[in-house]
């Protein structure tokens, strides 16, 4: 009976193995491909967890929504007047908060143009859907968030260099020399993820100059709109910046209002000259693929985007103060060269690694920080550049005292240890 059971199993097997996973299916999310799947978690450790791989402004991390939005889904909960389906781009109400919150003077926002989605990333992949077809390419930083969705549509990206030197700008010269017939857009991120950039106003008028020059709709991913910080910080919103080039630019409450896992964003379509009017039409249908973000989501959206302005004050100055801290505290920490970020709530740290005596990448290094001191930060690799990790800016104080502590302590582990004085090095020759 055993054989018969084998040939059994080897005959259906032999039957069935037409059914393979799509190609397109065979999709790599860096971050996630890291954190999920490559990264050894400790079973068991003496040390609590320490997260600051991700950029997660909730209560867990010292941070909170403010009440108002709290009050305001309860209320939106107990009338149950928004549970049901509504338009595949979005509730009107939310879109005209929208149009309201990000329209000035001299470039005001069509609530037409606008499209609400479960995250800014959806919008993202809309847009890709929209603008390319199969083979031909975006241009994306690097190092940058990697968008896996365009391998998932057969979309190419090719990536221009951001320059450290001079505040995570691009490397124009760079972005120019990947430019051909095949490229449909450029992608900008700023405040950027994972570099902490707050780009001057004439490096995105340059960035918008070469777009016109080469006839290429920007995609601006703005999921950290206004989150700048530092001795006169001013944000210039791409939209506002060009009448001549078109442009989607994307938002989310994600990161801006504490809420990550509500997953709600939306793009704009800056259409001066109806360039984009095509698109805009082929991408309101090309949401009808995953039917909008959850309704009292959206019901919400109003009362969030009339949140007051005392509270991203206090926001940006915690996330200020806390760059601040981890900045003057890595900068001593030997092997390490901290990025003082300017936006967001990331800081990248680039590695010496001549000054490590067993460590050999940046993988390594946070790999190896983990398995001895259980605390968790990104490695550079998983955002396109080597030799660098990225930590959050996201702790109460004494989760941000203790994660300085394990990373201080792991590298004077790891580090070369020269010799302080001539007796020392006589004393251990000896």
């Amino acid at each position: 009976s055993r054989i018969l059971r084998r040939s059994f199993a080897t005959a259906a097997s032999s039957e069935w193995g037409q059914f393979q996973p799509s190609v397109r299916s065979d999709v790599t999310h860096p971050i996630r491909r890291f954190i999920e799947n490559e990264i050894k978690m400790p079973k068991e450790h003496k040390l609590p967890f320490m997260s600051f791989a991700l950029g997660e402004p909730i209560t867990q991390t010292g941070f909170e929504m403010p009440q108002s939005i709290k009050d305001a889904m309860k209320d939106i909960i107990d009338k149950g007047m928004s549970n049901g389906y509504t338009m595949s781009t979005g509730i009107p109400e939310a879109k005209q908060a929208i149009a309201k919150a990000y329209s000035t003077a001299t470039h005001p926002v069509d609530p037409n143009n606008i499209i609400i989605s479960p995250g800014s990333y959806c919008v993202l992949f809309f847009t890709f859907m929209t603008l390319c077809n199969p083979g031909e390419y975006v241009l994306e930083p690097k190092p940058g968030f990697p968008n896996p969705s365009c391998e998932a549509l057969g979309v190419k990206e090719r990536f221009y260099n951001l320059l450290p030197e001079r505040g995570w700008e691009c490397d124009l010269d760079h972005m120019e020399s990947l430019i051909d017939e095949k490229v449909k857009a450029i992608v900008v991120n700023d405040p950027s993820n994972p570099c902490g950039s707050n780009w001057p106003k004439q490096h995105k008028l340059d960035i918008i100059d070469l777009a016109k020059k080469h006839k290429l709709p920007l995609i601006c991913d703005e999921a950290y709109y206004g989150l700048v910080f530092g001795e006169g910080a001013e944000f210039h919103p791409f939209g506002t910046l060009s009448d001549e080039v078109p442009m989607f630019c994307t938002g989310s409450v994600s990161k801006l209002f504490c809420c990550p896992g509500w997953r709600m964003g939306w793009g704009i379509a800056y259409n001066t000259h109806n360039y984009l009017t095509p698109f805009i039409e082929r991408i309101q249908k090309v949401t009808q693929l995953l039917l909008s973000a959850p309704t009292p989501m959206q019901a919400c959206l109003p009362t969030i985007l009339e949140t007051p302005s005392s509270y991203f004050d206090e926001y940006r100055n915690k996330i200020y103060s806390i760059a601040k801290y981890f900045f003057e505290e890595m900068k001593t920490i030997k092997g390490l060269k901290p990025m003082m970020p300017k936006g967001a709530i990331y800081m990248m740290v680039e590695l010496d690694l001549d000054k490590f005596k067993d460590i050999e990448s940046d993988k390594d290094f946070c790999q190896m920080l983990l398995t001895e001191y259980n605390a968790f930060l990104m490695p550079g690799q998983a955002v396109g550049i080597k030799n660098y990790f990225r930590i959050n800016l996201c702790g109460a104080e004494e989760q941000q005292r203790e994660v300085i502590r394990r990373i201080r302590e792991f590298c004077e582990k790891h580090t070369v240890q020269l010799f302080t004085n001539i007796l020392e090095f006589i004393l251990c020759s000896w």
